[in-house]
Order: structure tokens, then sequence, then C-alpha cells
């Protein structure tokens, strides 16, 4: 598979637009366009999620006040866009003494 020459303003525009989503709780909802319905999956600090209304739930439901973290996205092409087949979150919370 050849690199698509356009991989870096694909990442800048999808993040932008990811976190644009996420941080407005009345848009956050759109989130669950970006996921596919059954193969995306989540791993969340170790634990692994799959499905795009299952990802959600957990976007959905954490509470607690902000830490440090690392988000990593594999995204995957389909047709002329791009899901997300795995995002990966981990708390940077692990090493603080």
């Amino acid at each position: 598979m050849a690199l698509n020459p356009q991989y870096d303003a694909i990442g800048k525009g999808f993040v932008q637009q990811y976190y644009t989503l996420f941080d407005d709780p009345a848009q956050r909802a759109n989130l669950a366009n970006m996921y596919n319905v059954e193969t995306s999956f989540m791993t969340f600090e170790g634990v692994q999620i799959q499905g795009a209304a299952k990802i959600m739930e957990k976007l959905n439901c954490d509470d607690d006040p902000p830490h440090p973290y690392v988000q990593t996205f594999v995204l995957k092409p389909l047709a002329d866009t791009y899901f997300v087949q795995h995002d990966i979150f981990r708390l940077g919370i692990h090493d603080i003494a």
C-alpha cells in the first residue's frame, strides 16, 4: 500500500474536527459518525471496547477531573473518507508519584 502524500493534512484535519466536536457537549454525539458501527475499537486504559455505540457510551461517562493523557487514532480509508479503526487512550497519571 502506497503512502498517501496527504497524510499530514488528513491527520491534522481529523484531529481538529474530532476535538471540536468532543469539546462541544451539544455536538459530541456526532463523534459516533467517525467510528464504524461494528468494527471500530477503543482501547481505554487497556480495556477494549468495540463498536460506535459502546465507544460513545465510554466517551460520555467519564466525569473525572481533567488529567494529562495520550490519545492515538488509527484511521482507515473508506471510499473518499476515513473512519477511526482504533482509538487508543491512555491517562498520563501512571508515572506520577
